[in-house]
This record gives C-alpha cells, structure tokens and sequence, in this order.
C-alpha cells in the first residue's frame, strides 16, 4: 500500500508499543504494529462524513521477515492496514464545510471471533499523521472475507467484511448514494418595490446529507438539507439615480421553519451574496425555500427587496 497511509500512532492497548493485546496476555492474543511495513490483500471501503477509508486485508499467513521487529516466531495472521483521503466521497458544494479531522473515528477488526482494537483511523492532534501496518492473530484457514472491520464515528459503527462484502452502515447509508451533482431547481428574484428598477438573478442548489460538522448525525427519519443560495444584484436604479448595491441582508426558510446552522454568508464583490443554510427534513420529500433579501446600497440600507419562492423536487 502507498505511503499515504494514515493510521493514528497513539493507540490504545493493553501493552505499550507496536504490540497489542485484545484481552489477556497470551502470546496468540498479540497484535502486531509495524509501521511502514506494507501489505497486498482485498480490499473494503467506509465512507466516513468528511472522507474515506480504503482498507486491506490479507488472508491468513505468516509475518513476512523483516516487516515487524516484535513479530512472533511461528503462527498466522491478517494483515490489516488502510489509506484515509480527506473529502474523498463528499459533495465538493460543501466539502469546504465537512472537515471533520477532530472528531475521532475508531478501528476495530474481528478475526476468529475476537475483536481487537487497531487506534484512531487518522491522527486528529496537529502534529500529523503516522501509517501503520497491523498483524492479528488467525487461524490457518481465515480468509479477508471472514475478517470484519468495525469503524465508529460520532457513534454511529459502520461494519464490513475484509473482502468488501457485507457492509452495515446504519444511519451512515446515504453517504454512499451521494453524488457530486446537486438538486438545482430554478430560482426566481423578484424586485421591489415598483419604483426600484435593476436586474437581480438567483442561483440554488440542494444537498441532503446524514451528517453536518457540529450538528452531527440527522434524527431518524430526517436528513441535513443545505441550501446554497447566491443573489446577484450589481445595481438598482431609484427616481433616475443609480445605487451600487453593497450588501445584501437574508430571510430564509424551508417549509416554514428557519435554518439549524448556516455554513456560509458572504458577500462578494458586484452585490452578490452567497449562503449556505441547513435545515431538518424529512427524507425523500418535496421541500418549499422562501428567500428575501434586503439590499444596501451606496445611499444606505433597506433601498430595495429581493424576494423568491422555489420547490425542490424530491430526490
């Protein structure tokens, strides 16, 4: 496996270092750490909110020499390891917003019944990264299919199978049906009042996800709906006289109920605004946004109005 290889070097176990224990101190109940050994095996795959985790495991065979200073003389094992990609999997609409790295998600991995724990999938300290390779104990005939492997992250465990078969993932399932593309529906800007004359434009697009950073895993029955909305407005006209827009000041609401979080609300150069506001939904429904947005202009606030009213179609 290539360098990229993210494994927390800090890992809990009965015994210090690179050796772990499950439970017990019999010597067929070590687990092996060898950090910058590599391995060929199946592969499996644990979409985690903010990035993926590509594992690979070996079947059952004995510790290549040199790949692990404390490795036992005789016996099997499986070798365990996984590559972390920060925002692989994750909407680039929202992937600046995802980036979960402090909140820790932990392996786990079942062999012959036994479960051991291998540490952190990614180092969250600012210090970095360290990889790492692990041997667990198996019997002759263990294959990577009968190998599970068990992450949990904010409390939810998503569990599969060595080969890549077999996965459980609970409330985590809608990770893997998310695609680059989002919802855009047509968005329309109307100006008020009359006597304000100017072009506005709007743009919107939906993202449903089962996990937002701070608010964290979506009730169930409910999804994390995030509204990205940006309104351009370079300029309106009043009695003759035009009036840059400088700022604009936003209302929104979905279905009636206003935003749980806001991830973006910036204004940008030539009276644009950009937001991006998250909302409980319920899944699989139509949904109704509601906008306004009050404009500032060089000769000062409340000038002029913004308004629009658009459905999202069910996903």
């Amino acid at each position: 496996m290539s360098e990229a290889r993210r494994v927390a070097g800090a890992l809990v176990a009965c015994l210090a270092g690179l050796a772990l224990v499950s439970c017990g101190d019999e010597e067929d109940d070590v687990v092996v750490g060898a950090a910058g050994a590599s391995i060929e095996g199946e592969q499996s795959l644990v979409q985690l909110p903010h990035g993926r985790l590509t594992f690979e495991v070996t079947d059952a065979e004995e510790i290549p020499d040199g790949a692990a200073s404390d490795a036992p003389s005789d016996g099997r094992f499986v070798g365990v390891d996984w590559t972390w990609e920060p925002g692989a999997g994750v909407p680039s609409l929202v992937s600046g917003f995802l980036i979960a790295d402090e909140v820790p998600a932990d392996v786990r991995v079942q062999v012959d019944g036994a479960w051991h724990d291998l540490g952190s999938a990614y180092d969250t300290s600012a210090g970095g990264v360290a990889g790492a390779t692990f041997f667990v104990p198996a019997g002759d005939d263990v294959i990577a299919a009968d190998v599970t492997l068990a992450v949990d992250f904010d409390g939810v465990e998503q569990t599969v199978q060595g080969d890549g078969s077999g996965l459980e993932a609970g409330v985590a399932a809608p990770m893997y049906e998310i695609t680059d593309e989002p919802t855009r529906p047509e968005c329309p800007a109307v100006l008020s009042p009359a006597t304000v004359v100017g072009e506005a434009t709007c743009e919107a697009a939906f993202v449903e996800l089962p996990y937002v950073t701070d608010l964290g895993w979506a009730a169930s029955g409910t999804t994390w709906v995030v509204a990205d909305l940006s309104v351009t407005v370079a300029e309106v006209t009043v009695e003759g006289e035009d009036q840059p827009v400088v700022e604009q000041k936003e209302t929104i609401s979905l279905d009636g109920a206003e935003p749980t979080a806001v991830l973006l609300d910036e204004n940008g150069s030539g009276g644009v605004l950009r937001t991006q506001s998250v909302f409980a939904s319920e899944v699989g429904a139509a949904r109704r946004l509601s906008y306004s947005r009050s404009l500032t202009t060089s000769q000062g606030p409340g000038v002029a109005e913004v308004t629009g009213e658009l459905t999202a179609p069910a996903p």
